[in-house]
């Protein structure tokens, strides 16, 4: 059941012809690039050009501007035909006196119709229904759940409030790269510094199974963090980590260079395991492995004479690096690498 201050829909106080001139785009519009895909555009134009526009936008009068229309609903197919038909007027389905919160709802059911709607998009939407109805009665509404509104607007408010240290184009991006299971992870950073440069990565396309990695290290770092009643950012780093990280990848460089079972299960024996002390170190060791031990985080080395065996890694829940040897399917040895 629809809220009361949701009115029904009830037939256009009038259908006019105007000019498109006239028409001012809703300030509940929550697109942020809806007009940016060209082709996309022109088939919609192609489309109204063969068929006709239905259904017409609907308007309403503006509440600020005597004699002008505010669009409620069909932004994209206003610019479609103003732009590439060249058109100069067009028909509208007008309403008078409704109230704000219909018109809110109606922008957003138009929007959220489409399938490709960000995350980001939503959040700006939703943070318009703050002081108009209650969150259950809007998750009602828009047949979702007050959890993943709540999560689209802390995701939106968090990426507004990162501001500079993104930047506009890796704002964008980032916007446009947050799906929802990277969004999930998103929110789950406590570390600012470390936030923003989990952003960074979403503006890059980090694959999902990485930025998990990086999570899963940066809250173990504030967890340790806390413990110690430490308070320096999990950015910085010192020249021990730095170090360790550096002793870490040449013994796996080593290990590499191995040329039989004899030279790799020595090697192995003698690796050491000093703890990386910050997230850099621990990101940095991370990537060189996955390039030493290739994408799927494995190599094989076939040894003439003593068959194959595997030497690969992996990540651990807790955040721990476990580098395994197998010879013939069992696990020879194994040792952790602890943030």
């Amino acid at each position: 059941m629809q809220p009361d201050r949701i009115q029904p829909l009830p037939l256009p106080d009038e259908i006019i012809e105007a000019s498109i001139d006239l028409v001012d785009p809703s300030p509940y519009q929550m697109r942020i690039d809806a007009y940016e895909d060209e082709e996309d555009m022109k088939q919609l134009a192609n489309g109204i050009q063969r068929l006709g526009m239905d259904p017409i936008p609907k308007v309403r009068p503006s509440p600020t501007k005597a004699g002008r229309f505010q669009m409620m609903t069909g932004h994209r197919r206003l610019e479609a035909v103003r732009k590439y038909l060249k058109w100069k007027t067009i028909k509208l389905a007008v309403y008078k006196n409704l109230s704000e919160e219909t018109v809110l709802f109606l922008v957003g059911e138009d929007n959220m119709a489409r399938r490709n709607i960000y995350p980001y998009e939503k959040g700006k939407y939703f943070n318009l229904w703050k002081d108009k109805l209650p969150v259950d009665n809007v998750a009602q509404l828009f047949g979702t759940t007050p959890k993943m509104i709540y999560s689209w607007m802390m995701f939106t408010n968090s990426v507004d409030e990162l501001g500079d240290p993104l930047g506009v184009d890796k704002k964008n991006q980032l916007i446009k790269n947050a799906t929802k299971p990277k969004l999930e992870l998103l929110l789950q950073f406590k570390d600012s510094n470390d936030l923003v440069e989990a952003c960074n990565r979403v503006a890059n396309n980090v694959s999902v199974e990485d930025l998990q990695t990086f999570l899963v290290a940066s809250l173990n770092i504030s967890a340790r963090r806390a413990s110690s009643g430490g308070g320096t950012s999990s950015k910085s780093s010192g020249n021990n980590g730095g170090n360790n990280a550096k002793v870490i990848l040449a013994q796996f460089k080593r290990l590499d260079k191995a040329k039989t079972f004899e030279e790799l299960t020595e090697g192995i024996k003698g690796l050491k395991a000093p703890t990386l002390k910050t997230l850099d170190d621990y990101m940095q060791i991370k990537a060189q492995l996955d390039e030493i031990h290739n994408a799927k985080n494995k190599a094989i080395l076939k040894i003439k004479k003593t068959g194959t065996m595997q030497v690969y890694h992996k990540l651990e829940p807790d955040g721990a690096i476990v580098c395994l040897h197998e010879q013939a399917g069992k696990v020879e040895s194994t040792i952790r690498f602890r943030v």
